[in-house]
């Protein structure tokens, strides 16, 4: 019998493959538990549509993120530290900070999870900080870190 998987069905295969499998593992555990759907005519077309649709919404996805990429690459960030009377640093600055930063300073929110950070800045000078924003959209943001007087 041939079916359309409606989720991931380890085994078997993944959400939207048209598989051909066994009647008695359609009928009775893969159709019952709305695992799949039978590979009608109607079915296949309703399968394609969301594709197409899945499609676009990805290309869509991908091009704000390219947008915001050249946003981002011409903002310039800057983070005064204050230092100890020994010459080191009190704390650093972290992903948050830089994400509250962009959001407070330029409208622009990015997820501190998507900010990549090890650690946290402490040199001062002038800084390129990644930022993954899609599986294909990689950007970096400047950071400038001052000692503060």
């Amino acid at each position: 019998m041939k079916i359309i998987l409606q989720q991931d069905v380890p085994g078997t295969g993944k959400r939207g493959e048209v598989r051909e499998v066994t009647d008695g593992y359609a009928r009775n555990f893969l159709l019952p538990k709305r695992l799949a759907l039978p590979a009608t005519d109607g079915n296949l077309k309703l399968v394609e549509a969301e594709a197409a649709r899945k499609k676009h919404h990805d290309q869509e996805v991908l091009k704000s993120a390219q947008a915001l990429a050249a946003q981002l690459e011409a903002i310039m960030l800057k983070f005064a530290l204050k230092k100890g009377r020994d010459g080191k640093f009190f704390g650093a600055i972290t992903a948050k900070q830089l994400s509250s930063s962009l959001q407070a300073e330029h409208q622009l929110q990015i997820d501190r999870k998507k900010i990549i950070l090890k650690g946290g800045l402490k040199q001062l000078g002038i800084t390129k900080v990644a930022i993954k924003l899609h599986p294909k959209v990689k950007t970096a943001i400047t950071v400038e870190l001052v000692e503060e007087e």
